[in-house]
């Protein structure tokens, strides 16, 4: 680098050709030297990995388990206060708290259907869809559908409804209707 800076700063730079081929060797061998020096720290890197990463090893055991407890929820502190640390109470207290974060007090949903938006000569048709709908019915709706498919408003998969099904019925029922 410092041969470079000196040709380029030579007075005479740019008007031999002998300047000229020596900075065109000199910038070779130094983006050498840098591709080299490049490949030795991503060599030196990777060596650690190598040594100690994803082998069989007791190293990658002990990470492993110490990955595991650190993931893993121990204990939680209850809305009074408490620590849980039973591994049902803490089940339940995490069910029960997503069933109060979503759960809905009164549908703030205006009708699909309106006189409006249908001719009166539908009425049968228009009667059909806004009968109620039968739980039964509700439920085999929904394990119709695809598990995977596109979400529905609430940005949830089928699968999810039908996984959770004895948690999410009443509240999916009256939804629908």
């Amino acid at each position: 680098m410092a041969r470079l800076n000196g040709i380029q700063n030579i007075p005479n730079y740019g008007y031999t050709n002998f300047l000229e081929t020596l900075e065109k060797e000199l910038q070779n061998q130094l983006a050498t030297a840098l591709y080299q020096e490049e490949c030795m720290w991503y060599q030196k890197s990777r060596g650690d990995w190598i040594t100690d990463g994803d082998r069989n090893t007791k190293y990658y055991h002990s990470e492993t388990i110490v990955r595991r407890r650190r993931n893993k929820i121990i204990s939680l502190r209850s809305e009074m206060g408490d620590w849980i640390e039973d591994q049902e109470d803490l089940r339940n207290t995490v069910k029960n708290f997503y069933l109060n974060l979503y759960h809905e007090e009164a549908p703030t949903r205006d009708p699909v259907i309106s006189w409006t938006t249908y001719p009166q000569m539908l009425e049968a048709e228009h009667n059909k869809l806004s009968a109620p709908v039968h739980f039964v019915e509700c439920k085999r709706a929904l394990f119709e559908m695809g598990p995977h498919k596109a979400p529905g408003e609430d940005g949830y998969p089928a699968l999810f409804f039908q996984q959770s099904w004895d948690t999410v019925a009443d509240s999916v029922y009256h939804y629908v209707n």
